[in-house]
């Protein structure tokens, strides 16, 4: 009994998929990016024609931006690390 529920649920499976293998190489359904196109004006831009080289720049710039604060983030750990050994300098040395 369970080979049979198997056998029909895959053969139902296999039924369900068949429609949308029969579908042709045009036919399926709408293309957004052919939509795209229709619908834009003159004075459209599409970001696939950016200029890459701008994209590039902006990348590296913002990369600098990012040493730079990693860089000054350090700095202050590095400071705040030489405070706390000094405080802890001073608080042993009033002990003793």
């Amino acid at each position: 009994m369970k080979k049979m529920a198997a056998w029909i649920v895959a053969v139902m499976f296999f039924a369900g998929t068949i429609p949308t293998f029969a579908l042709d190489e045009g036919k399926n359904g709408p293309n957004p990016n052919k939509e795209a196109y229709e619908h834009a004006n003159e004075h459209a831009k599409f970001k696939r024609t950016e200029n890459m080289k701008d994209k590039e720049a902006i990348k590296a710039e913002k990369e600098a931006k990012r040493e730079s604060e990693k860089a000054k983030r350090e700095e202050r750990k590095v400071k705040r690390g030489a405070e706390k050994k000094r405080r802890q300098a001073e608080k042993e040395a009033k002990k003793k």
